[in-house]
């Protein structure tokens, strides 16, 4: 299986490194199992010294391409902002017609450069993936401990929520894989869906592309990435 990780920085000195041994332990475990790993990262609009690190990581390391994608506009908070996410859409739609022209791919790991996950959370996403489910999802906390992407994740039109049960479908979760709408920040996809689907302009989401090119998105609750 070959599996490419797809993501976007901007001004990240601060966690490069974090994620450089992330994507670092994941690539030596898919190897350990016979898979591979590759990785297209798309830098835009920093003003610290993000590209000249991440050239000198693709220079020294295979499997890395990097991307230079500005978007030209302002910096924003985690805010609710419509020009924001036209912003980081535009940059993830671009990065994904990049990706679906590599022609050796099984499957992309949509991941948000600054967050915090094993290689284990990783490849329990990955081996969940198939045609009942082609796109998987885990869980994404904050650093302190309460439900994070509570814009992202959605799940019969409503939004997740910070405390447990987080969703009403999580109420008597049974173990199974669970049925939303969208995620935020973290999702595995075969490689086909990755080729038709793109992040809406208006919400920066995946999800409702999924649905409109006929696939279906999924969570498992029992697996959680952190933001820090």
């Amino acid at each position: 299986m070959k599996v490419i990780i797809a993501s976007i920085m901007r001004d990240a000195e601060g966690y490069l490194g974090r994620y450089v041994a992330q994507t670092s332990t994941l690539k030596h475990t898919l190897d350990e199992r016979g898979d591979s790993l590759g990785l297209v990262v798309a830098e835009g609009d920093s003003t610290d010294d993000t590209l000249a690190l991440l050239r000198r990581w693709e220079r020294s390391t295979g499997g890395v391409s990097v991307l230079k994608l500005d978007h030209g506009g302002p910096r924003y908070g985690s805010v609710d902002v419509p020009a924001r996410w036209r912003q980081v859409a535009g940059v993830y739609n671009r990065l994904f017609d990049v990706i679906s022209e590599i022609q050796r791919m099984d499957v992309v790991l949509h991941v948000e450069a600054d967050l915090i996950w094993d290689a284990g959370t990783m490849l329990a996403l990955l081996d969940h993936l198939g045609d009942a489910f082609p796109v998987v999802s885990p869980m994404i906390f904050s650093k302190a401990g309460p439900f994070y992407d509570t814009y992202g994740h959605r799940a019969e039109g409503v939004r997740f929520i910070h405390d447990q049960p987080y969703h009403q479908k999580l109420r008597d979760w049974d173990g199974g894989l669970v049925q939303i709408d969208s995620a935020g920040n973290c999702q595995a996809m075969l490689a086909e869906v990755a080729r038709a689907c793109r992040f809406s302009e208006e919400t920066v989401l995946l999800g409702p592309s999924i649905y409109a090119e006929g696939y279906s998105q999924w969570l498992d609750p029992g697996l959680k990435v952190v933001h820090p």
